[in-house]
């Protein structure tokens, strides 16, 4: 039982930990349409694949392609399913199942949303969740 407030304690009321606008003079792809609130810009792998990674000071991610600029996310089921396919380092197996989660899933992943469960056909009945929108891969479970 504590009598102060943990907050406090770390002194994290005092300390901001939003993320920082990127100045109006930065240089940013011609393709995107709104500077407003962007926080980075970078291009990285997804699936295989180079894509551009924008994020925004609301917390948004989106997906786009470096060269057309084009959306790529959400991301469909297939992407989802490649991502997860890369990320499986035990012995062979299948991907199973593939669902888009909107809500939690009990106490086993409680967000960010939308997100992709993928299950492998492999003895525990191993699950990750794949973050819809930056490809990111989010957490493991597993029934064992």
């Amino acid at each position: 039982m504590s009598f102060l407030n943990i907050e406090e304690v770390r002194s994290e009321h005092v300390v901001s930990r939003a993320p920082e606008v990127l100045p109006a003079d930065a240089v940013l792809p011609q393709w995107l349409e709104s500077r407003e609130g962007v926080v980075s810009v970078a291009t990285r792998a997804v699936g295989g694949r180079a894509v551009t990674e924008v994020r925004r000071d609301d917390g948004s991610v989106t997906l786009r392609d470096p060269d057309s600029g084009m959306l790529l996310s959400p991301l469909p089921a297939a992407s989802a399913r490649a991502i997860a396919r890369r990320a499986w380092t035990g012995p062979p197996t299948t991907v199973a199942t593939t669902r888009l989660i909107e809500d939690a899933v009990g106490t086993e992943f409680r967000g960010p949303f939308p997100a992709w469960q993928i299950t492998y056909g492999d003895e525990d009945n191993t699950r990750v969740y794949i973050d819809a929108s930056s490809g990111s891969v989010l957490a493991a479970r597993s029934d064992t």
